[in-house]
């Protein structure tokens, strides 16, 4: 694979372990399900998955452990309101890698006064590419964490 192009995005990138390892760390969790990935990139290793047929979206996300969610990022919106309702509902506690949508309307109904925030720097190398993503992100955390924003370089 290489660089990214400006046409279409590409909606199935893998995670960099280094991201998943920093995040975990950082929010002091272990994810125990992922909630967008295939059999061959989910995060956790193992059947422990959400894949694009059994579709998270129409999942119960409870009594799954902390989840991992790495959205197709045309869907981010959609997951970061499933994500929000689970956290609120049913205390799922989960952290998606999103876009760092701020203007958005999801953001304003979603993110925004009810997630702890991490804006991401520097941007992040996708596996199997040679340059970093081309827009910011950010780990969107529905948890035990106090709602709020921070930039954080997750490289250290």
């Amino acid at each position: 694979m290489g660089t990214f192009n400006h046409g279409p995005s590409e909606q199935v990138v893998c995670t960099p372990p280094g991201l998943i390892r920093a995040v975990q760390s950082k929010l002091e969790v272990v994810f125990s399900w992922d909630a967008a990935a295939t059999k061959e990139n989910s995060v956790t290793g193992s059947d422990a998955c959400f894949t694009e047929q059994t579709n998270a979206l129409e999942q119960d996300w409870s009594g799954r452990g902390t989840i991992w969610c790495n959205p197709p990022y045309k869907l981010g919106g959609k997951f970061a309101a499933k994500a929000c309702r689970e956290w609120y509902r049913n205390g799922a506690d989960s952290a998606l890698l999103v876009l760092a949508s701020v203007g958005s309307i999801w953001w304003a109904d979603s993110v925004d006064r009810y997630a702890h925030v991490l804006f991401l720097r520097p941007r992040v190398t996708f596996v199997g590419h040679d340059q970093p993503f081309m827009k910011d992100l950010a780990i969107v955390y529905y948890g035990r964490l106090p709602v709020g924003y921070e930039c954080w370089n997750w490289h250290g």
